[in-house]
């Protein structure tokens, strides 16, 4: 700080009654000048001084300068968060302390549990899905005999509620949600997909008795059904707002489709039937534009097959036809691998910025004895498994047929069988919008976390996929695949045990299974906090990304040894997932929050590991540590404050690297000139 400045502002606060000048002191000073300065504990010991400095405090510009200046994994920002005098002046500050109080508390030797809340989800609860943000859950429900997709507001001030429903023709599988573009505007687009009988099928089947992961045949023919359905932002914004009373009749005419057509809070994007069976449903965006894509084995040499549907041009789906992939023999010498071999997909992560995608392949190698079987000497195959990266086809609106041979791959598992891979997605939209973070776009591109639960022995093993840089001519990062970046980091064993795994790029929860329970709902025997100890190879070139506090006197923890931890959810909630099953879960690693419900229940368990005061619960605290005269206290303060505020968002300011909905910007007005 200027060194005259800072004179200023200690005569200031040297009178004997400070705050009696807080009308002569000018807001935009203390913006532009003063609040840079000041770490998080100040702004929140200034906070106690008075009523005039509790609501400056408040002001959003300086949590968006906290937000800038953190170097640590963020929650993203909602694209509809506007900067207005509304209760999303406080989603800032809810952002950083989220932040800040899950990165404390999930590197502690033992992450306790801040807060629990539950929701009364009305119907019995299939599957869920937590958006990036933790604000809003998508859930699977079913009564005795229909099905619907159901959205929730987690963070009302009056509690988590109902925001909408609609109904799907069965059961819903491999249920995805994200935030989105479509159409040039901003959605929740949800994708799922469907089992239905084809035409003549018996009547007395329900393709929604079978389990996702079923391995006999079904008794009559099946079709899949890839169903897509988007809500506006704009109409969400509207249910989800504090100030609307979510029982009211306003907001309840608004919950679900009505018979004249005016109230539609989920919009059908795309309904494409599939013959062959169907995994790995996805969504991502390419160049703005919102995507399915979706994994299909049809072919007879057993090669799988992408399926990539452009959701505003969804009549001809793009086939992507992935070539078996030649490892050189000294790719391990226990292994010889050919193209003849039968190998399949078993995930995909797509990659827009480079127009690539990233696939875990399969490959039967031989047989081997099979140690999970009661009959002894059964044989069964052994596989081989090998990360690759592909090239995406340019054109996705005429459907054409797309043979792409692997540009790269790793063998990073010669010998093992492994049921699921998960590949991470970014926190933020996987286009790279810089409007979702307000962290400089010129840092290193997180890792892609690759996570394999696998049999024999019953483990979880995690890798890591690093960027490197490259400059063509300005730098930039990007992922590609060999024994430089592609690094193993831990495995869990999880033997007597079923390991599974709730993926993150930075954390991730890990859970285990009663192995012979073999139910949709199996018995949940532990849930596990996993942090990556972050390893890289010796001749990776580029340097650990600096985590240091600059907004905290203090820096952050150092990562605990031990990287798989028990959490303590409480002895009555362990019993109860040990007893009933686990019926779904759902996580978010942005600000650690985690959605549970048992088998066949209704009641959804919230649980989260990050602190943040909701804006009603700050003025009501500050209400009860005055309440003598609160009532009767002079606003002038208050006023003054509201007034400098109104005069600074007159000048029609923007704030760079923000959404356009926001009106700030720290370094011109609106004549182009500089402030500072």
């Amino acid at each position: 700080m200027d060194s005259g400045i800072y004179a200023k502002v200690l005569r200031f606060f040297a009178q004997p009654n400070p705050t009696s000048a807080a009308a002569n002191f000018p807001l935009d000073i203390f913006l532009d000048n003063i609040s840079p300065h000041l770490q998080l504990e100040d702004i929140l010991a200034l906070r106690r001084v008075n009523k005039y400095y509790f609501h400056l405090t408040h002001e959003p510009l300086i949590w968006k300068r906290f937000l800038q200046e953190l170097r640590i994994p963020l929650p993203p920002i909602r694209p509809t968060l506007s900067y207005s005098v509304q209760s999303s002046d406080y989603e800032f500050e809810q952002l950083v302390s989220r932040a800040v109080s899950i990165e404390d508390n999930w590197r502690k030797r033992q992450p306790t549990v801040v807060s629990t809340k539950f929701l009364d989800a009305n119907l019995e609860v299939l599957d869920m899905k937590l958006l990036p943000g933790g604000k809003y859950l998508v859930a699977s429900i079913r009564d005795n005999y229909r099905f619907f997709i159901a959205l929730y507001h987690l963070d009302h001030p009056s509690g988590p509620h109902i925001l909408a429903r609609c109904q799907i023709p069965t059961k819903a599988y491999q249920l995805q949600a994200k935030y989105m573009t479509y159409k040039d505007k901003p959605v929740i687009m949800i994708a799922h997909l469907c089992r239905v009988l084809n035409e003549g099928g018996p009547a007395n089947i329900d393709p929604a008795k079978f389990a996702n992961n079923a391995t006999i045949d079904p008794p009559a023919s099946i079709s899949h059904l890839l169903r897509c359905v988007h809500v506006d932002l704009s109409t969400l914004e509207l249910l989800a707002s504090v100030h609307r009373d979510p029982t009211g009749s306003e907001t309840t005419k608004h919950k679900f489709w009505s018979s004249d057509g005016r109230y539609k809070p989920f919009i059908q994007t795309v309904q494409l039937q599939l013959k062959t069976p169907t995994a790995q449903l996805s969504l991502y965006s390419q160049s703005g534009v919102a995507h399915a894509s979706i994994v299909q084995e049809a072919l007879p040499n057993g090669q799988d097959y992408i399926v990539i549907v452009n959701l505003e041009h969804p009549r001809q789906p793009c086939i992507l036809v992935c070539q078996p992939h030649v490892y050189p023999h000294g790719a391990n010498r226990a292994v010889n691998l050919h193209p003849s071999m039968k190998q399949w997909v078993k995930a995909v992560r797509h990659i827009p910025e480079q127009n690539q995608v990233l696939i875990w392949r399969t490959i039967v190698t031989g047989q081997q004895l099979d140690p999970d079987h009661p009959e002894p000497h059964r044989l069964a195959e052994r596989h081989a498994h090998g990360i690759e990266i592909l090239d995406m086809p340019k054109d996705t609106i005429q459907g054409e047929v797309t043979f792409a041979t692997p540009r790269a791959g790793c063998l990073v598992l010669p010998v093992g069988n492994v049921q699921v891979v998960h590949m991470t997605d970014d926190i933020w939209p996987s286009d790279g919008q810089s409007d979702f973070t307000l962290q400089a776009s010129s840092q290193s591109l997180p890792p892609i976390s690759v996570f394999a639960e696998m049999t024999s022995p019953q483990c979880v093993a995690h890798w890591h996929i690093w960027p490197e840089e490259v400059r063509t001519p300005k730098l930039k990062y990007i992922y590609d695949i060999h024994g430089i970046t592609v690094t193993k980091q831990t495995r869990h064993d999880a033997d007597p045990y079923i390991g599974h795994v709730l993926p993150g790029v930075f954390r991730s929860l890990v859970y285990t299974t009663e192995r012979t329970d073999r139910t949709a709902t199996p018995s949940l025997t532990s849930l596990r906090r996993y942090i990556s100890p972050e390893f890289q190879s010796d001749w990776y070139p580029l340097a650990r990304v600096q985590r240091d506090s600059t907004v905290e006197r203090h820096n952050y923890k150092r990562m605990p040894n031990n990287v798989y931890t028990q959490l303590d959810i409480g002895l009555e909630a362990a019993a109860r997932y040990r007893v009933h099953g686990l019926g779904a879960i759902a996580w978010d690693q942005s600000i650690g929050r985690v959605c549970l419900t048992i088998g066949g229940g209704r009641l959804i368990e919230i649980l989260d590991f990050s602190h943040a005061a909701l804006p009603v619960e700050r003025f009501l605290d500050w209400k009860m540590a005055n309440p003598e005269g609160f009532e009767h206290m002079e606003d002038d303060g208050e006023n003054e404050f509201v007034a400098a505020r109104k005069a600074r968002s007159n000048r029609n300011v923007q704030c760079t690297g923000v959404n356009e909905d926001m009106d700030v910007d720290v370094n011109a007005d609106s004549d182009g000139q500089e402030l500072f």
